[in-house]
């Protein structure tokens, strides 16, 4: 008797599975159909989103690569600057008669050093806080744009 109720749960469960899996295919053939034709229609948008995105990527990168010749040249300035406070420095340091004179200069050299330093470094710090701002700028667009287009996307979809 048991093995007649096993043979008999297991048809049962197999006839379940099968027809589980028959209302299955038909959903999936029916959302198919109903989508294709939206998904075919949308295939010109498609393209012109992935256009879109490789432009604002383009433009990012344009952006980014003006803020590292911006950036670079301003480094390079400082460095020139420097090399010059330094020689005009030594030469100041050469003309000092006494050691009260030289450790006077060389309190003065060092406070407009840290001055200078400190201006610099806020200087390349907004720099770079503009430079990723703008090269940022074209991508956060388009990801703004994506989303939006999923989300109308998604809300169309799950309306139907």
């Amino acid at each position: 008797m048991n093995q007649f109720i096993s043979e008999e749960a297991i048809k049962a469960s197999t006839a379940a599975m099968e027809k589980g899996y028959e209302q299955f295919v038909e959903m999936t053939k029916s959302q198919v159909e109903k989508m294709f034709p939206a998904a075919a229609k949308n295939f010109d948008e498609l393209a012109a989103f992935n256009k879109a995105s490789y432009e604002a990527a383009a433009k990012a990168s344009q952006a980014a690569a003006k803020a590292l010749e911006t950036l670079g040249k301003t480094v390079a300035a400082y460095n020139q600057e420097n090399f010059q406070v330094g020689i005009e420095g030594a030469k100041a340091l050469f003309a000092c008669k006494t050691f009260q004179d030289v450790v006077e200069l060389q309190g003065k050299q060092a406070q407009a050093g840290f001055d200078t330093a400190l201006a610099q470094t806020a200087k390349v710090g907004e720099l770079t806080t503009k430079a990723a701002s703008e090269a940022l700028e074209p991508v956060n667009a388009q990801v703004t744009k994506a989303f939006k287009a999923f989300t109308k996307t998604a809300k169309s979809a799950s309306a139907a």
